[in-house]
């Protein structure tokens, strides 16, 4: 298991800083691991020495870049000085990339600064004979970055799309670098073995701002004044439009050091366009997602609303791991998200806060017609903006119980499950669950579980999945394993007993144990210091899903705490354990699909001996459960929104009554 680099960004509020992280928790989390910075930590020895202990590699991007000359010089040059400082106290020899700036060979306060800072860095790496990398930038820009500040493209931005007309003061030639193209130059240097002393950041782009101008009311005439797509033929055509339209709605310019929604930098903007000619104006319909659950699950029933409405979808960042989602969009063949809105902390409670308060605002710019949630997830309690916009909310995989306060999901279910205007629960016991909860039975659409229909459309893909030759693994001869679940991971003893039931599966079974290491686990993991694994496991990264189907059909046996396990092991019929101490799918326990076994080994062991030894690929011990041999969620799904979202707005909020 390669171990992530932690990645230390000093101006992590301002524009640079937040695309950069953003960039690393969308494309590069599974080799990097952002340290948590905040301005303030400058103001305090202690704070800021504990944020440099923590970082393999520092990128110092703080400092002033206008204001009186004097303060501007000494400010930038105390930060770099407290940095330093810091790192001397600490004896942490961690790399530094020092974000200067070309401007650092003009005779001002600002360059001079940059220049100097520079040096300084420079000077105390090579006494300490420890790498450093100061980067000349060209021209920053993207999407949100301030304006009235210090970028005339950003303020041309802001003032088209806000009715104002630009001042052309000054035609110079801009040199410039997209934001995403400068976070990929500064992670090569952060994870290489090469770096030089003062690197020149080619500009991928020289333009006069005249030049620069005209592009951009070339694209607000064709697509802000007359709803036509612009002509978008170069990635800087592209680009520079994400930019403009990153613009559209803000409230205010002061929109540097706050955190905003963002639309996800890597999309195809011209998938953002609306299309033309329309006789009618289709719904608009947001999901939200988080995790890689909901992104699995709802992959069929997205596609469908693609297909039939103005559908966005959002990524909260619940969970920002590369492998547990951005490899799913992928291979599951569905639309980027439209906007990220960057809500991971490093608590709880501070996320769920964020993903409330981000959504508020996404909800007042887009405007959705009604809202999809998925499961029980932290980002499903967007839910609470939602209905506080009145927008009417449905939601998928709802009723689901396990009885037991030590689940948070437990919670976030009978949160979202009263508040939703229409709850669609997948199976018979959950709909039980809501109607004894006191929920309107007239508000309850069972749908049936959407894995069957997902399963059967890729299963061509998952069947070319050469998983077990890249493992050297024989069928029926492995283990596969893979747990992620608070309760399992968070709690020392369990987290223990974990450990110890893969190594007593490996020793007892004298097979491989491959274990698709979630990032909450791979943590934890990483932390130990005493703790000894048999050869035979192995941790791996977070697998895909067409790779990790193939491997629980030709197991041995699966060890899973994932909610998915049930309806998996019940549809495709492998011998499953389910390692929790309770469940909310209860359905696979009349039929006899799988064991739940807990987390102590003696128990685990007895289980896998239990569900193996009757066990046939070829002749069925068990059938299918009946909720989940169905074909059509999708089409469910798709139709109940449509049929539903003026009935809330009339019953619910008394809108457009007739």
């Amino acid at each position: 298991m390669n171990k992530l680099i932690k990645i230390g960004i000093t101006g992590q509020s301002g524009f640079i800083g937040s695309s950069l992280k953003n960039y690393i928790q969308r494309n590069s989390d599974d080799e990097f691991d952002v340290i948590e910075f905040k301005d303030v930590f400058f103001q305090s020895d202690k704070k800021l020495e504990d944020f440099v202990s923590k970082s393999d590699v520092i990128i110092h991007l703080a400092g002033m870049s206008r204001g009186d000359d004097s303060e501007l010089y000494q400010t930038n040059i105390d930060l770099t000085n407290k940095l330093i400082s810091a790192l001397e106290k600490t004896g942490n020899k961690a790399g530094v990339i020092f974000a200067s700036s070309i401007h650092e060979k003009t005779d001002n306060a600002f360059g001079k600064s940059k220049r100097d800072s520079r040096m300084l860095l420079n000077n105390w790496a090579k006494k300490n004979k420890t790498k450093f990398s100061g980067l000349l930038i060209p021209h920053v820009f993207g999407p949100n970055a301030r304006p009235f500040h210090n970028s005339a493209l950003s303020t041309f931005c802001y003032q088209l799309t806000h009715d104002q007309k630009p001042k052309l003061t000054n035609d110079s030639e801009l040199k410039l670098i997209f934001v995403d193209d400068l976070a990929v130059k500064i992670l090569d240097i952060a994870k290489s073995n090469q770096w030089v002393n003062k690197i020149d950041i080619k500009p991928y782009k020289r333009i006069l701002v005249s030049e620069l101008l005209k592009k951009l009311m070339q694209y607000k005439r064709s697509y802000l004044d007359k709803d036509i797509k612009p002509d978008l033929n170069t990635p800087f055509d592209i680009n520079l439009f994400k930019t403009l339209y990153s613009y559209l709605d803000k409230k205010d310019s002061q929109t540097e050091g706050k955190q905003v929604p963002q639309k996800a930098s890597k999309i195809k903007v011209i998938d953002l366009l609306p299309e033309k000619s329309r006789k009618f104006s289709k719904l608009k319909i947001m999901t939200i997602v988080g995790t890689r659950p909901e992104i699995i699950r709802l992959s069929r029933v997205m596609h469908e609303l693609d297909k039939h409405f103005n559908h966005v979808i959002v990524h909260t960042g619940q969970n920002y791991d590369y492998e547990l989602n951005e490899i799913f969009f992928k291979e599951l063949g569905i639309k980027k998200p439209d906007f990220f809105l960057n809500a991971a902390t490093e608590n709880v409670a501070g996320t769920i806060g964020n993903i409330i308060n981000l959504s508020d605002e996404l909800f007042e710019k887009e405007k959705p017609d009604a809202v999809l949630l998925y499961g029980d997830t932290n980002s499903c309690l967007s839910i609470i903006s939602a209905k506080r916009k009145k927008i009417p909310v449905f939601h998928m995989e709802a009723g689901n119980r396990a009885f037991d306060q030590r689940v948070p999901e437990d919670i976030n279910r009978k949160i979202v499950d009263h508040l939703s205007d229409i709850n669609m629960p997948l199976t018979e016991h959950a709909r039980r669950h809501l109607l004894a909860e006191g929920i309107k039975p007239e508000t309850i659409i069972k749908t049936g579980s959407p894995m069957m229909e997902i399963l059967n459309f890729y299963m061509p893909k998952i069947k070319t999945s050469k998983v077990l030759t890249k493992l050297k693994l024989t069928k029926k001869k492995y283990f596969v394993v893979s747990a992620h679940r608070e309760e399992n991971i968070d709690y020392p003893e369990n987290f223990d007993n974990l450990l110890d039931s893969l190594n007593a599966v490996a020793r007892e079974y004298k097979m491989p144990v491959i274990v698709s290491t979630h990032p909450r686990t791979r943590k934890k993991i990483e932390n130990l210091k005493d703790k000894d694994f048999d050869k035979r496991i192995q941790f791996l990264k977070p697998l895909g899903m067409f790779d990790y189907v193939k491997l629980q059909q030709n197991a041995y046996c699966v060890l899973s705490d994932s909610g998915t396990l049930t309806e998996e092991s019940s549809i495709l019929n492998f011998p499953a354990i389910m390692i929790r101490q309770a469940h909310e799918r209860p359905e696979g326990m009349d039929e006899g699909t799988l064991i739940m076994s807990g987390l102590k080994p003696a128990n685990v062991l007895q289980s896998i001996q239990i569900i193996t030894s009757d066990f046939s690929s070829k002749e069925r011990v068990t059938k299918t459960v009946p909720d989940y041999d169905v074909k059509n969620v999708s089409k469910k799904v798709a139709r109940t929104i449509m049929s539903y979202t003026d009935y809330i707005n009339r019953t619910v909020w008394h809108k457009n009554e007739i």
